[in-house]
């Protein structure tokens, strides 16, 4: 290994380092100081009902902080359609979805950089070239099964995957998500009560 190679393969390390201290530390001041629990399904109605005319602002505004803490992002697909009804609720859990994505997603890139994209590792490798070759549809792809799912955020945030074919590719493949759930969220939670 040469000289550059191993001040490279360093950087990398205090990168990754430096982005599992930041979120370990976000988790931590989310739980400590309760915002962790306020950005749960119930928490979120609450904030937001109490927000009156703002609530629509403090949604929004909520879900890319949730991104940020790294708290369940379903949660924001739930609350939307409870708190507005399916179609405004189902337009903003969306938008709030993609807003917790894009949130995450520059977290982490900005922390972590791109190490998945020199991966040598077969499976892995596989995955890079299908991302570096249909970008756009490989998000799409990753957020219409995986939605906001941690694994889902780090890959597509560490890989070589550009910020705007993730914004895009996340719009696409959170938006079948976010109509599904809206047309059946308020009879689910029926159901369920």
């Amino acid at each position: 290994m040469n000289d550059a190679s191993t001040v490279s393969q360093g950087r990398l390390l205090l990168r990754l380092g430096l982005l599992a201290l930041v979120v370990i530390a976000l988790v931590a001041i989310a739980r400590a100081s309760g915002l962790g629990a306020q950005l749960d399904l119930h928490g979120i109605q609450a904030t937001v009902r109490e927000a009156g005319p703002w609530g629509v602002l403090v949604f929004l505004a909520a879900s890319a902080l949730g991104g940020v803490l790294h708290v369940p992002g379903v949660a924001f697909l739930l609350a939307g359609p409870l708190l507005y009804g399916e179609l405004l609720g189902g337009a903003l859990a969306w938008i709030g979805a993609l807003l917790y994505a894009e949130a995450n997603f520059l977290l982490i890139r900005g922390l972590g950089g791109q190490p998945l994209a020199s991966l040598k590792r077969p499976l892995f490798r596989r995955l890079i070239d299908w991302l570096n070759r249909r970008p756009l549809m490989a998000v799409a792809v990753i957020r219409a099964t995986f939605w906001m799912a941690a694994p889902a955020n780090y890959t597509l945030a560490m890989s070589s995957v550009g910020g705007r074919d993730h914004l895009i590719g996340s719009a696409l493949g959170l938006l079948p998500a976010a109509a599904v759930n809206a047309l059946f969220v308020d009879w689910a939670v029926r159901a369920w009560s």
